[in-house]
């Protein structure tokens, strides 16, 4: 009988280590690929093909991205499993001398077969996430539809919020003024370069109706954090507290901060995601100040 050396053995498991690793490592990069083509081009496209933006942020994520992050991470075990077994099956076959090898070439077949897995997958998710749209509005006359939906041209979602430091605020008490909802939370480097501006352009334009909500996204933050962070820029405009993510599901938060322009029949009329310079923030701020009560 063959008795394999101990040099031989220390060769055989580090193919097959290496196999493994390439496997998960080609699964993981697979992973990554499809997370940004998902999360940034599929939603430009979708507006392209269909002009509704599908984006795969709430209430999206968890009847049509979650399953398919799920799949792709029981694949991504999978396929390394599935070649080390094919190659152990051959390792038997053909003797323990070529062991390292036969891991090694086992992996690329298997590759291919699960590739081709994942393409499915990713074609049965886009079919999903389609169906899953937000239905489209139509309105008549010109007035502001009667759903509401977190898009321009559509009333906003109305909201009832805790205020940090007590009290409540409500969306739609505020007609007649002119709203900016900024979402944020005391984490994001964003949120906190454009902050000092929202707070300069308030302080400008506050006396001529215009108000600001500062919606701290409190269900991925903290109350304390958000306190702390508004007492360090020294913010005087409300602060409302969204502790169970309800105001940024109707919202569908895609990315932090997001600023939604609201004109003084409640009206979205502009809505920009990622931080903000003063004088963009003034120049929308001024154009709905301008217009007729």
């Amino acid at each position: 009988m063959y008795d394999e050396p101990d040099w031989q053995k220390a060769l055989k498991w580090l193919g097959i280590l290496l196999a493994i690793g390439a496997g998960i490592a080609y699964y993981f990069i697979m992973g990554i690929l499809f997370t940004v083509f998902w999360g940034t081009i599929f939603p430009i496209l979708s507006e392209l093909v269909t002009g509704q933006k599908i984006t795969v942020g709430p209430p999206f994520y968890q009847k049509a991205t979650g399953p398919q992050f799920l799949v792709l991470l029981i694949l991504m075990g999978i396929g390394p499993l599935v070649a080390w077994r094919k190659a152990s099956a051959q390792i038997k076959r053909e003797g323990n001398s070529n062991g390292s090898n036969s891991m090694i070439t086992a992996l690329p077949q298997d590759n291919r077969r699960w590739t081709a897995i994942m393409a499915v997958t990713i074609a049965l998710g886009a079919t999903w996430t389609f169906v899953s749209r937000v239905p489209p509005v139509t309105t008549t006359d010109g007035a502001p539809p009667a759903v509401a939906s977190p898009r321009e041209g559509f009333s906003a979602p109305d909201f009832t919020l805790d205020l940090l430091g007590g009290g409540q605020i409500t969306l739609s008490e505020l007609r007649g003024k002119v709203v900016m909802v900024n979402l944020w939370a005391s984490w994001c480097a964003p949120c906190r370069i454009e902050m000092p501006e929202i707070e300069q352009v308030y302080r400008a334009y506050k006396d001529l109706g215009f108000v600001v909500i500062g919606l701290n996204t409190t269900f991925q933050d903290s109350e304390p954090d958000a306190a702390a962070f508004v007492g360090e820029l020294g913010l005087t405009f409300p602060v409302a507290l969204d502790r169970n993510g309800a105001v940024s599901r109707d919202y569908q938060l895609r990315a932090l901060p997001s600023t939604y322009f609201i004109d003084r029949n409640g009206v979205i009329r502009s809505a920009v995601f990622g931080a903000m310079n003063g004088a963009l923030i003034q120049s929308k701020v001024e154009e709905l100040i301008k217009e007729s009560p």
